[in-house]
Protein backbone atom coordinates (compact mmCIF):
# COMPACT_ATOMS: atom_id res chain seq x y z
CA UNK A 1 0.00 0.00 0.00
CA UNK A 2 1.18 3.40 -1.23
CA UNK A 3 1.23 6.62 0.84
CA UNK A 4 -1.16 9.13 -0.10
CA UNK A 5 -0.75 13.11 0.64
CA UNK A 6 -2.86 12.87 3.48
CA UNK A 7 -0.78 10.35 5.54
CA UNK A 8 1.88 12.71 5.46
CA UNK A 9 3.09 15.72 8.28
CA UNK A 10 5.05 18.54 8.53
CA UNK A 11 7.70 19.22 11.11
CA UNK A 12 5.45 20.94 13.54
CA UNK A 13 2.74 18.20 13.44
CA UNK A 14 4.68 15.50 13.64
CA UNK A 15 7.02 16.95 16.79
CA UNK A 16 3.70 17.56 18.04
CA UNK A 17 2.75 14.08 17.72
CA UNK A 18 5.89 12.44 18.32
CA UNK A 19 6.94 15.19 21.49
CA UNK A 20 10.42 15.88 19.91
CA UNK A 21 10.85 19.67 19.58
CA UNK A 22 10.81 20.92 15.92
CA UNK A 23 14.64 21.59 15.69
CA UNK A 24 15.57 17.98 17.29
CA UNK A 25 13.34 16.52 14.20
CA UNK A 26 14.95 19.26 11.69
CA UNK A 27 18.33 18.16 12.58
CA UNK A 28 17.57 14.26 12.81
CA UNK A 29 16.45 14.72 8.67
CA UNK A 30 19.40 16.50 7.99
CA UNK A 31 22.13 15.45 9.57
CA UNK A 32 21.41 12.40 12.13
CA UNK A 33 19.83 10.13 9.08
CA UNK A 34 16.27 10.29 10.48
CA UNK A 35 13.47 8.72 7.56
CA UNK A 36 11.74 11.57 5.77
CA UNK A 37 10.53 13.02 2.61
CA UNK A 38 11.12 16.13 0.68
CA UNK A 39 7.95 18.09 -1.15
CA UNK A 40 9.95 20.73 -3.02
CA UNK A 41 11.66 22.32 0.23
CA UNK A 42 9.02 20.95 2.75
CA UNK A 43 9.79 18.32 5.22
CA UNK A 44 7.54 15.64 5.43
CA UNK A 45 7.05 12.32 7.57
CA UNK A 46 4.87 9.55 6.55
CA UNK A 47 3.35 7.56 9.35
CA UNK A 48 5.98 4.77 8.36
CA UNK A 49 8.72 7.46 9.04
CA UNK A 50 6.94 8.53 12.32
CA UNK A 51 6.78 4.94 14.02
CA UNK A 52 10.71 4.71 12.95
CA UNK A 53 11.35 7.92 14.57
CA UNK A 54 9.65 6.96 17.48
CA UNK A 55 11.70 3.56 17.42
CA UNK A 56 14.65 5.20 17.35
CA UNK A 57 13.88 7.57 20.29
CA UNK A 58 12.81 4.60 22.34
CA UNK A 59 16.13 2.85 21.68
CA UNK A 60 17.93 5.84 22.49
CA UNK A 61 20.29 7.45 20.07
CA UNK A 62 23.84 8.03 20.15
CA UNK A 63 25.69 8.48 23.73
CA UNK A 64 25.46 12.68 24.21
CA UNK A 65 29.52 14.00 23.61
CA UNK A 66 29.64 14.75 27.38
CA UNK A 67 29.06 11.30 28.56
CA UNK A 68 32.10 10.15 25.76
CA UNK A 69 34.97 12.58 27.67
CA UNK A 70 37.55 10.79 29.47
CA UNK A 71 37.71 12.39 32.79
CA UNK A 72 40.59 15.03 33.54
CA UNK A 73 43.86 13.72 34.58
CA UNK A 74 44.80 14.91 38.02
CA UNK A 75 47.33 16.94 38.57
CA UNK A 76 50.46 16.18 41.25
CA UNK A 77 49.23 19.52 42.97
CA UNK A 78 45.34 18.00 42.59
CA UNK A 79 45.98 14.91 43.90
CA UNK A 80 47.86 15.77 46.87
CA UNK A 81 45.60 18.10 47.90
Amino acid sequence: MSATPEDFTDVEETSRRLGIGKRRLRDGANHQGYPHHRFGNRLMFSAQDRAEIADMHRHGGRVARRTQRRPLARTAARAAA
